[in-house]
């Protein structure tokens, strides 16, 4: 019995080792696929764009908190160059899943590029549970321009961020005054 057991407890960690390794190859199959669409897009790009399409590279493939604010700084510094190519490789990452997604959509309501298209990508990203706080503020700032089709999916994340959080703590809650009250 107990080498029986012994057998399949390895048999499954197995199983969870070889699942595990197809999941990181599909991963950096999918990197490699996104890496390859920025390299055709910056054969015919000027240097800045190339540079921009750069930063996206380093980020998507070492998605680290530094290259994520290299990557905001240098949309903050040159909004004008994140057209065409550059914002194609952002939504690329939009869609590519967890921190990547959520950076996407940042750096591309920081550029404040594509409004309809970002809406959707935003609500595609709710819908798969990911990029709440980023998400539901550029839905919330775009909702008039998105296709209706996707809001019912982003519903349930778009409700959970909106519902207020009770319970924390034994205290009550403490409003501060503002201005106006005051006067």
């Amino acid at each position: 019995n107990l080498s029986q057991l012994v057998a399949e407890r390895d048999r499954s960690r197995e199983m969870e080792t070889e699942a595990s390794a197809r999941e990181e190859a599909g991963r950096a199959q999918k990197i490699k696929s996104r890496a390859l669409r920025r390299s055709g897009l910056a054969k015919t790009a000027t240097p800045a764009v190339a540079s921009i399409l750069d930063v996206i590279d380093r980020f998507d493939r070492d998605p680290s908190k530094d290259n994520h604010e290299i990557l905001k700084q240098t949309a903050i510094a040159a909004p004008v160059q994140f057209e065409g190519a550059v914002v194609e490789a952002l939504f690329d990452l939009t869609e590519a899943g967890g921190y990547r997604t959520d950076v996407g959509l940042e750096v591309l309501g920081t550029a404040d590029r594509a409004p309809e298209r970002l809406c959707a990508a935003a609500l595609r990203a709710l819908a798969r549970g990911e990029a709440y706080r980023t998400g539901s503020r550029i839905v919330a700032r775009h909702l008039s321009k998105a296709p209706e089709s996707l809001i019912q999916d982003a519903l349930p994340t778009l409700f959970s961020v909106a519902t207020p959080v009770h319970g924390f703590g034994p205290f009550e809650p403490r409003f501060e005054p503002c201005d106006v009250d005051k006067q």
